[in-house]
């Protein structure tokens, strides 16, 4: 019997995580792997909310496995597909990688320095995560390259804005930290 601190939300992350691999990295995933993930998505989030099934591993772990699987297919769609798929600008894959990384440095240093961090989403980081969708979806179902490309930029565009977001959130973070003032501070 599972531990009674996992949720049943919780139950459904581990099985989503697994299928990106055979979604994307070469095994071949049925239409029924690819519904369960789809399902899995919306039915995760939909029991946390509605059993009170909340919990602060869940907040983790069901963004984590979202971001895994959008950067899963971002990364490999960067990679040369042609002719089967449409190819996603390699400039767009660092935008993303870059910001992504950086965000996970500062959580780092933040939690060290301060103890606690506090991220808090921001609308045109939301926008930037849907128009990355965008551009895999746009890939996969080979439409215009022409769209494609306006998708990235305006994926790009949004990417590095929420990054600098998040970069000056952290910098303020830091500075309200009393272990970030000087020593004269202190003495005072």
């Amino acid at each position: 019997m599972a531990a009674s601190w996992v949720t049943s939300p919780q139950r459904l992350v581990g099985p989503r995580t697994n299928l990106i691999d055979r979604i994307f990295l070469g095994a071949r995933s049925s239409s029924c792997e690819r519904l369960f993930y789809g399902v899995g998505t919306s039915l995760d989030g939909y029991i946390a909310r509605h059993y009170n099934q909340r919990s602060e591993l869940g907040k983790i772990l069901d963004p984590l496995a979202d971001k895994l699987l959008l950067v899963s297919g971002i990364v490999l769609l960067s990679l040369k597909n042609e002719p089967r798929l449409e190819r996603l600008p390699m400039w767009l894959t660092a935008t993303i990688l870059s910001r992504d990384m950086l965000v996970l440095i500062g959580i780092a240093v933040i939690q060290q320095v301060c103890g606690r961090v506090s991220v808090r989403p921001v609308l045109i980081g939301k926008a930037a995560t849907v128009l990355q969708m965008t551009c895999v979806l746009w890939a996969l179902l080979k439409w215009s390259s022409y769209w494609l490309w306006i998708w990235a930029v305006a994926a790009a565009v949004c990417t590095g804005i929420s990054g600098l977001i998040y970069v000056f959130d952290g910098v303020r973070q830091l500075s309200a930290s009393p272990s970030s003032s000087t020593t004269a501070d202190r003495a005072e």
